[in-house]
């Protein structure tokens, strides 16, 4: 599994055509007329706080450096977490605990 810290969580992508027609996908390439289409749902789904989770949960395993690199746009990603970054995604993987150990209760 790659480093997911690195990776943007997706979210719907629009595409405008030359004869104005406009084209909408979800993170899963789902239409808008489709019925799990992101767009048609009401707050985050549980694919977001399962991101996030592992994203913390990853962190807590290997630290702040980087597991492998990867790019935004133009821009290489830091090979090291900076302190207030880590701390973040730390707190994630405690917070998500905490929400399972409280729903569970």
């Amino acid at each position: 599994m790659p480093d997911p810290r690195g990776v943007s969580y997706g979210g719907e992508i629009m595409i405008g055509h030359r004869d104005g027609r406009v084209s909408a996908f979800d993170e899963y390439g789902r239409r808008p007329w489709q019925p799990d289409f992101r767009g048609n749902r009401p707050g985050p789904d549980g694919d977001w706080t399962t991101f996030h989770r592992f994203q913390g949960e990853f962190a807590t395993l290997f630290g702040p450096n980087q597991q492998g690199r990867g790019e935004n746009l133009t821009r290489l990603d830091d090979e090291r977490d900076s302190d207030d970054y880590h701390l973040y995604h730390l707190n994630l993987y405690r917070d998500s605990k905490a929400r399972r150990k409280k729903k569970h209760n």
